[in-house]
């Protein structure tokens, strides 16, 4: 494998994270990797019972970032969420105050369904960062693909040369209270009376993306290196009467493919989260690209150790995979909506 960067290939250089099982990107991986799990019970959020009126309330286990009070709610959470990871990636990419001026921000955040206005959480989160002066600035909000997303326009900036460098924010949680009322009653928050369903999590990452050139121009550590983004479209939508066709993870598993180069693929990473409708959507892109997971060793879902991170959940398994070994990883995301996403890294 040729693990050397050709002037057109773009570098993760910087790496930052606050989850439910770590407060760094390190500590985050390493207890991903050794399997530990952070679901707990949640201090006075509960689920609906299947007799309401009649049965108590039933317990909410969940992915809770432990630093976090349990009470912050809506903008205020997402930014308690996001300035560890984001101050951890500018600490390690060893920007300075200067590169800012060339530096854009790329910020994967949740879907609609939280009723957030986007301005009120990256708008704040610039002002206490310290960060007016960033070049550029620019907010995805399509759920589960919106990582990928934020790292494709990142990488586009790049490459049309308006950026220098290229911060990549995600973050999400699923706790907040109207959010959670609002999946517990489409029988989608996992608990007594909802099995096949998702236990709710939370986190933020951020990761700093460069031309390789740059990075190696500037004594930067290149710690992977993206080959490829692609999307798609499915018809068959969650909560349909159908089944998912898998349509869509296929086309944008070819696109990043077209996007990249041929790959010997070692590592699989999901953000599946248990529900059923995404499980068989799985197997579906597993059987028909069933070439592509001949050489797969290992498949990784990030999800059953910190629970359902939505927009967060894409660039958390890039993190993931930019601390594990050496080879070429293919990632899928999906929203909850018709968006597929796939993107193909190199850990070097």
């Amino acid at each position: 494998m040729d693990s050397s960067p050709t002037p057109a290939s773009f570098a993760i250089t910087g790496l930052g994270a606050l989850t439910p099982v770590g407060g760094n990107a390190q500590q985050s991986f390493a207890a991903f990797n050794a399997g530990l799990v952070a679901f707990t019970e949640h201090s006075y959020i509960t689920c609906t019972p299947d007799e309401p009126e009649w049965d108590m309330r039933l317990p909410l286990f969940a992915g809770q970032v432990p630093v976090l009070e349990p009470t912050a709610q809506g903008a205020e959470r997402l930014i308690q969420l996001a300035m560890p990871a984001l101050e951890e990636c500018l600490a390690q990419s060893k920007l300075s105050r200067s590169d800012l001026s060339r530096t854009g921000l790329f910020i994967a955040m949740p879907a609609a369904d939280t009723g957030l206005n986007q301005q009120h959480v990256f708008e704040p989160l610039l002002g206490r960062m310290g960060l007016a002066s960033i070049s550029q600035t620019q907010v995805l909000s399509s759920g589960h693909v919106a990582s990928f997303e934020a790292v494709h326009k990142a990488v586009e900036a790049l490459r049309q040369g308006a950026l220098k460098h290229a911060i990549v924010l995600a973050v999400d949680s699923y706790l907040l209270e109207q959010r959670l009322a609002h999946y517990d009653s489409q029988w989608r928050v996992k608990s007594e009376r909802n099995v096949d369903a998702f236990i709710p999590g939370e986190a933020a990452c951020a990761l700093l993306v460069e031309q390789a050139s740059t990075a190696s121009e500037r004594g930067a550590d290149i710690l992977s290196l993206i080959k490829g983004c692609g999307f798609g479209m499915e018809s068959n939508v969650l909560g349909g009467d159908k089944s998912s066709s898998g349509e869509g993870l296929v086309q944008a598993t070819r696109a990043a493919l077209a996007a990249g180069q041929h790959c010997t693929f070692t590592h699989f990473y999901s953000d599946f989260s248990g529900e059923s409708y995404y499980a068989y959507e799985l197997g579906l892109l597993q059987s028909r690209l069933a070439e592509l997971f001949a050489t797969v060793q290992a498949k990784h879902y990030p999800a059953t150790s910190v629970g359902n991170t939505g927009a967060a959940a894409g660039a958390l398994a890039v993190l993931f995979a930019s601390q594990g070994k050496a080879g070429y990883s293919l990632h899928s995301c999906a929203s909850d909506g018709s968006k597929r996403g796939a993107l193909i890294l190199e850990t070097i």
